[in-house]
């Protein structure tokens, strides 16, 4: 296989696709939470069930770029208690679409994405891996919405001596969102309220 040139994304340029994602189709954000599947097939994505994915091939979804496709684990979108876990799912897998296509033109199969991971070597494709899951983040809870709210609940969360309760906060804003607490947290990181300037929010 020949050499793949990598793409390497900063924090600010995910969250600015982001940004122009939800733009584009405002009526996918309407509120906090947003509608992640609608966002997907108005760019021409089509969802789709594959059975025994994670079984298989120990994943729960992958793009195919070319057919415009997310193929999904049938198992994770039929579990009426995996909402959340589905949609950040979803989210991951459009963020690849929307950052690394020109990587995946030829993965039209589980095995071609694991031949391609197996070429890329483990060292990049965390990194492309993180940045899926960063930008995942910028789109289910965009910073428009995302730091007004912060603000908001971070006033709830505050014990008798003024510190904030970071599980508590996180916690609310997973609710608001209708994403994981883990993601919650890791979008409070992000968006740097770990540092004094913002909330400076104990985020290790």
């Amino acid at each position: 296989m020949a050499a793949i040139k990598a793409p390497d994304f900063r924090l600010y340029e995910l969250e600015r696709k982001a940004e122009d994602a939800i733009r584009r189709f405002p009526q996918c954000a309407t509120g906090l939470r947003v509608d992640i599947e609608l966002l997907i097939e108005l760019n021409g994505v089509r969802i789709e069930a594959f059975q025994d994915l994670r079984r298989k091939w120990d994943t729960y979804a992958f793009p195919d770029v070319t057919g415009h496709f997310i193929f999904v684990d049938a198992g994770l979108m039929d579990d009426p208690g995996g909402g959340k876990k589905l949609r950040f799912t979803l989210a991951e897998e459009f963020a690849h679409i929307l950052v690394h296509t020109p990587l995946f033109t030829k993965c039209r199969t589980p095995e071609d994405r694991l031949s391609l991971q197996r070429h890329l070597g483990e060292d990049i494709v965390d990194r492309l891996e993180r940045q899926a899951r960063a930008l995942a983040g910028a789109l289910l809870m965009p910073a428009a919405t995302f730091d007004p709210r912060v603000e908001e609940v971070a006033t709830a969360c505050r014990n008798a001596q003024g510190e904030i309760d970071v599980e508590k906060l996180a916690q609310a804003l997973a609710h608001d969102f209708d994403v994981n607490y883990r993601a919650a947290r890791k979008r409070l990181r992000m968006r740097g309220y770990h540092r004094e300037e913002r909330l400076g929010l104990n985020l290790d």
